[in-house]
């Protein structure tokens, strides 16, 4: 399964990095390169088959993996935690047939402290194959439960709108997106890198 071997690979990465920020002026002055990082645990992940799209977090307790998967006729975007080395039951945000699914563009969820939650995915708003927006939805009880989704850009043109970052703040979610609002005039047009702050809604 294609999640099953990407925790220890992203620890593997940090774990290199780190390593060569910390040795790098050691190395230099004994040209002795870096010890390779590891040991390292490989963790099965908590997705199944058809599943695709995986994207990380960080968690108070863990860490955060969101990903989607399609189904006959229907899409769904899910996500689990890992805390000690186990994963929670994977828990559905979403389940819809007009989910825009893209190779680079994904879903994500991230904590807002304790058991709040914030998620966001890309649905189709009209016929055209990039007419599509973001969606967002909050939940306060770990992700049991999610609030109606809402758009977070003020426009509705039926134009891309993706590439998203969720940034948690005190009471608040800050989200940063791509937005092609400008292609609705013509294609000559060009994207731009918008951002909108909104309350966290408890």
């Amino acid at each position: 399964m294609r999640h099953r071997r990407i925790i220890a690979a992203a620890g593997a990465a940090l774990a290199l990095a780190l390593t060569g920020s910390c040795d790098r002026t050691n190395d230099a002055a004994s040209g002795v390169g870096p010890s390779p990082p590891g040991p390292f645990t490989v963790v099965d992940g908590p997705a199944g088959e058809g599943s695709r799209t995986p994207r990380f977090a960080a968690s108070p307790g863990g860490i955060l993996l969101s990903w989607q998967v399609e189904e006959a006729e229907t899409g769904s975007v899910r996500f689990a935690e890992l805390r000690g080395g186990e994963w929670s039951r994977p828990r559905t945000i979403v389940s819809r047939d007009d989910l825009f699914v893209n190779w680079a563009d994904y879903p994500s969820v991230v904590s807002l402290g304790g058991d709040g939650l914030a998620a966001h995915w890309l649905q189709h708003n009209g016929p055209g194959t990039y007419a599509y927006q973001v969606m967002l939805s909050f939940s306060g009880d770990g992700g049991v439960t999610w609030s109606p989704p809402l758009v977070p850009h003020e426009t509705r043109t039926e134009t891309e709108h993706g590439f998203v970052t969720l940034v948690p703040g005190d009471g608040a979610l800050t989200v940063v997106w791509l937005d092609g609002r400008a292609y609705e005039v013509g294609p000559g047009e060009e994207m731009s890198l918008r951002a909108a702050a909104l309350a966290v809604p408890w």
